[in-house]
């Protein structure tokens, strides 16, 4: 099956016909996972990697590991959707600080968006951006004290999520997460907005 990405990039992720295995992360090539897309950024080294994905559901958690590739971006082509049925508590383990900016992608049925594995005042501060995501069910029952700052969500909805601290869908500690005109829904029908 042929790809058709309409968005330019440095590496490509198809859930439909993508491989882990032999795929070189092309548009022609694509690999299957966005934790492997990950990989190969890492194993690059360098900065400013953009990620693209195909449309899909992605049942996967995406570790990041390597902190010397920053500022680089995994973006949406299509609709995106991961989904943590039957995986880990968060959708995304952060063992490093890079800044990593996700566009235009949908997370479902995770305890959480992230873990970070920085326990302490004096690690580096964790950088992530979400525009234009959609997070739903993510309530964590459980909490460890992360210790995850700046954090910003732009333009984003969260559905049934509470992202208010520790056991919430971002945690920050005394670092809150920033929210620019977000949408939070319930079930319950209501619905607030934040500022810009």
């Amino acid at each position: 099956m042929a790809n058709h990405f309409n968005k330019s990039g440095d590496i490509y992720v198809s859930a439909l016909d993508g491989d882990d295995t032999s795929g070189t992360g092309t548009a022609e090539n694509p690999v299957q996972t966005i934790a492997k897309a990950v990989l190969l950024a890492e194993a690059a080294g360098s900065d400013y990697q953009q990620i693209i994905v195909g449309s899909g559901i992605y049942n996967e958690r995406i570790t990041f590991a390597n902190a010397s590739v920053n500022y680089s971006t995994i973006e949406a082509d299509g609709v995106v959707i991961v989904d943590g049925t039957g995986l880990a508590a968060t959708s995304i383990y952060q063992g490093l600080p890079n800044p990593w900016t996700w566009i235009g992608i949908s997370f479902v049925n995770f305890g959480a968006i992230l873990t970070a594995n920085q326990t302490n005042n004096t690690a580096p501060a964790i950088k992530l951006i979400f525009t234009n995501c959609v997070f739903e069910n993510l309530v964590q029952t459980t909490g460890t004290g992360f210790y995850i700052r700046n954090i910003t969500f732009l333009d984003c909805t969260l559905i049934n999520c509470d992202p208010t601290g520790n056991k919430g869908a971002a945690s920050g500690n005394t670092y809150a997460p920033k929210y620019r005109r977000c949408v939070f829904s319930a079930d319950s029908g209501s619905i607030i907005t934040t500022a810009g």
